[in-house]
């Protein structure tokens, strides 16, 4: 088959070598920086906009899955959930520290 022809397949979750890759990456990224604001993307999933001197980075959290930072802003729930407005009350204007596996 052309290699044009096939579909590329995507991970699903990540594995604990992806998970450590990418806690290697955050540390790079995140670390010194401050919790601007958490939001609800959909159930289990969570937006943490970090910011720093004008710097922002905004980490996509799927908590049965995977992690990673996205460039661009996605749509957010109207309503936030009892957790997220947990998360906002207790980490909010919090600097990231340290980020272990």
């Amino acid at each position: 088959m052309p290699k044009g022809d096939q579909k590329e397949k995507l991970k699903q979750k990540f594995s604990a070598l992806d998970v450590s890759a990418q806690v290697s990456c955050l540390r790079k990224k995140l670390l010194g920086f401050r919790l601007n604001n958490v939001y609800d993307i959909a159930k289990k999933n969570y937006l943490f906009k970090f910011t720093q001197s004008g710097d922002k980075h905004l980490l996509l959290v799927d908590a049965s899955s995977r992690i990673h930072t996205i460039e661009n802003d996605v749509e957010k729930n109207t309503i936030p959930s009892g957790l997220t407005m947990k998360m906002r009350k207790n980490l909010r204007t919090r600097r990231l520290e340290k980020i272990e596996q």
